[in-house]
């Protein structure tokens, strides 16, 4: 006679949501992970926003390296993309790039930034246990906010800090949603 296996513990199914082995459905089941007897470690998953954001390190690199308009444009096509993808949204309306103080060819390297970093995060999303993970903190983020515009808001102002862009913070105070923020 064999025995049943026990049903996992609180803690054990959080480990698994926050390894990728897991994918959390939506909001309200990201809702229930931060009730439940576990909630304490989902929060820290996701508390400060920074530790969302641990697993963007190539992508911070890359974006260095542009020049500061486009940056800030790809950080956000960054930010709308994995929170469209994490609540199944799809791909995020693409903003307006016009009326750069650089003229029209900045305009268009913005619009290629935005391109990049939408890109970029739907790749991540989309990366095995690594995107399921992610998915998994941004939910959990959104449950926690209670409100997807928090959340985006806090995952723009989270990666400006990562990439050491106060300036860029401080003139994209708030973004849209569910409408996006161009240039």
């Amino acid at each position: 006679m064999t025995t049943p296996t026990p049903a996992p513990t609180a803690a054990e199914q959080v480990s698994e949501v926050l390894d990728g082995l897991h994918a959390i459905a939506d909001v309200a089941e990201a809702a229930g992970y931060l009730a439940g007897d576990a909630g304490e470690l989902a929060l820290e998953a996701i508390e400060p926003l920074s530790a969302v954001l641990l697993t963007i390190e190539l992508f911070t690199n890359v974006i260095k390296a542009m020049e500061t308009e486009e940056r800030g444009c790809s950080m956000r096509g960054w930010c709308y993309a994995v929170l469209y993808g994490a609540l199944g949204m799809g791909t995020p309306p693409e903003p307006t790039f016009q009326g750069s103080l650089a003229g029209p060819d900045q305009d268009q390297l913005d619009q290629q930034g935005w391109d990049q970093g939408v890109a970029h995060g739907q790749q991540e999303l989309a990366n095995g246990t690594d995107g399921v993970t992610l998915n998994n903190k941004l939910l959990l983020r959104v449950a926690h906010d209670g409100d997807p515009a928090v959340t985006v808001n806090a995952l723009w102002q989270a990666s400006c800090a990562k990439t050491g862009d106060s300036q860029l913070a401080q003139a994209y105070p708030n973004l849209g949603w569910p409408q996006p923020t161009g240039a």
